[in-house]
């Protein structure tokens, strides 16, 4: 199935998949941007991390960045979903710039 038109907005450079809101289904956290193009294009930034939900369906809804909180400034490589005692938290990997974190376990999707 399609995935929802925001993911089309910015190139993606890292996903991971885990159950977001307690569900049982797999969601996806998805980022990326590349701020190191061609003048003539422009810069492609509009990804600050885009969280999908799963509906067990092969269908992944879009929330919205003021409802996940995700709001991962910069071109992101990579990403680890790290689960700890105190619960779980995104590491996001970004080019030319430090390491931003975002704790999972006080948000509810």
């Amino acid at each position: 199935n399609p995935l929802p038109m925001e993911v089309q907005l910015s190139p993606v450079y890292a996903i991971t998949s885990s159950d977001l809101n307690g569900d049982g289904k797999p969601d996806l956290v998805l980022a990326g941007n590349n701020s190191w193009t061609r003048i003539k294009f422009g810069r492609y930034r509009a990804n600050h991390g885009l969280l999908l939900l799963n509906d067990g369906k092969g269908n992944f809804r879009y929330v919205n960045q003021r409802s996940s909180g995700l709001q991962v400034r910069g071109d992101v490589r990579s990403m680890l979903d790290l689960v700890t005692r105190k619960g779980a938290t995104l590491v996001f990997g970004l080019n030319d710039d430090s390491v931003r974190t975002y704790d999972l376990t006080a948000n509810h999707f």
